[in-house]
């Protein structure tokens, strides 16, 4: 559970807290859109479709995205919705911005890169569900190289964690992706990045936080988005059809629950998946910090959110349950307003330890679980909602990649050592690097040179060792 304190600070932003409006690509600066569209041609995205046909597509060539600010694209969009054949339908979008070649080879995220294109930014909204069979509007961040190319490869890009509200996905503030997905489209590959679940569309509720079912039906049907979306400036028949799952912390744990419930009817075909230092390992983690003396700034808030992120998703068990109180009058207001590092201090201000969070009951029983056996009878709708929140128990012919900071105390690598131990009990093919030098929060600059010439190498048919060295670390017994 030790995760991610917050990505944003990590990368040096001026303001850690998540804003409730992006800020305009003129200040990111982006070049003009060259575009023609006027954005009085689509209506508004909180009362129709968007411009958008019966099936959820423009006619070919359309220039259907309107200009930045023309629309509130967190706004829910009122359209029937039929599940499953409205998976991946695209309800709203927005252009963002177009970045010119000579802009984006300035950024320093992508220094000592060659940079092939520049790229058109891109928010849209788009139909998913979770449970599977209730639908959700959820948004996300479409970065597709600019110029033409054809054959671009698609890479679904997976944040890590930043709060469990409706302002604190990555469409609300790039930086929580671009880290990722700005060497990856420079590289020329296109990348679409999801916010999760009611992280940017406001249907009322909080992120099902660490529930890697719904994270990973997030994903997959942002894809299905991206092989439906059509603008002048960029359009799905400029993809190959060649797919990649990438993310780090939480979004390495995403990354894997896409890789496990990728199918076919997704589209394209999987080539593999790029897992950064990703989270909830080794279950073991949780029997150690569930306890009444543990912080709750830090490692308990992850648990606290990942708890509540559970419950929220399956309606079990009842809050009261397990929280004392107070936490449960006041903890759904904090999540769903609060992003990270504002709910992490409001939470630790409030009830500094998870003692006073959480009932003795519930911590009882904790104590009494053998997490590592899955065997938590006293814990009922928990173990196994809990324990199938961990990644790397499935059968897949596509690679795993997984790259892991030998520093990093966040995410440890012996929990990453887990993983690729599952991962081979279950015969997927797999990776595992570890880089002596990287922490938590710079393994992902470290290594995504490496890991662009293993998607290149997947491309030719081939699975090469990237690795400077395996992961010294194994699975601890």
């Amino acid at each position: 559970m030790r995760i991610l304190v917050v990505l944003a600070c990590g990368l040096g932003l001026a303001a850690c807290g998540c804003p409730t409006r992006l800020a305009t690509p003129g200040d990111a600066g982006a070049g003009t859109d060259g575009g023609t569209f006027d954005a009085g041609d689509l209506p508004d995205a909180s009362t129709s479709d968007a411009g958008l046909t019966d099936a959820g597509l423009p006619d070919a060539g359309a220039a259907i995205c309107p200009e930045f600010g023309s629309i509130d694209i967190w706004a829910p969009v009122d359209a029937g919705i039929a599940l499953p054949g409205d998976l991946g339908r695209i309800l709203a979008c927005e252009h963002l911005g177009s970045f010119s070649q000579v802009a984006l080879a300035a950024n320093p995220l992508v220094a000592g890169q060659t940079v092939r294109n520049g790229y058109e930014l891109y928010a849209l909204q788009y139909v998913s569900e979770g449970p599977v069979g209730v639908p959700h509007r959820v948004s996300a961040l479409l970065y597709a190289p600019s110029g033409g190319p054809a054959g671009v490869p698609l890479v679904a890009v997976n944040h890590g964690t930043t709060g469990m509200g409706p302002n604190c996905g990555p469409t609300h503030l790039p930086a929580y992706t671009d880290y990722m997905a700005l060497p990856i489209v420079a590289h020329g590959y296109a990348a679409v990045a999801t916010d999760y679940t009611n992280m940017g569309v406001d249907e009322g509720g909080v992120a099902p936080y660490l529930v890697g079912t719904a994270e990973g039906l997030d994903i997959l049907d942002a894809v299905r988005a991206a092989f439906h979306f059509h603008d002048s400036r960029f359009d799905a028949d400029q993809l190959s059809g060649e797919l990649f799952f990438a993310g780090h912390s939480q979004g390495g744990q995403a990354t894997l629950f896409a890789h496990q419930l990728y199918d076919p009817s997704v589209g394209g075909t999987l080539l593999g998946s790029v897992s950064w230092a990703p989270a909830l390992g080794d279950p073991r983690e949780m029997g150690q910090i569930l306890s009444s003396g543990t912080p709750t700034l830090g490692v308990g808030t992850f648990l606290v959110m990942g708890l509540y992120g559970n419950m929220s998703y399956y309606g079990e068990p009842d809050a009261g349950s397990w929280l004392l109180p107070g936490p449960e009058a006041q903890l759904p207001g904090i999540l769903h307003d609060d992003c990270f590092v504002d709910g992490a201090t409001a939470l630790s201000t409030l009830w500094p330890t998870l003692g006073q969070i959480l009932t003795p009951s519930f911590l009882a029983a904790a104590q009494g679980c053998d997490f590592d056996a899955g065997t938590c009878p006293a814990l009922g709708p928990w173990t196994g909602e809990l324990l199938g929140d961990v990644p790397g128990s499935f059968t897949s012919d596509a690679p795993a990649l997984l790259v892991q900071g030998e520093s990093d105390t966040l995410v440890l690598p012996e929990t990453t050592a887990c993983i690729a131990a599952r991962l081979q009990a279950h015969g997927t093919p797999e990776q595992a690097c570890g880089y002596a030098l990287a922490d938590h929060l710079t393994i992902v600059g470290r290594s995504v040179a490496d890991t662009l010439a293993w998607m290149d190498g997947r491309r030719e048919g081939k699975t090469a060792d990237v690795c400077p060295a395996p992961l010294s670390e194994s699975c601890a017994p």
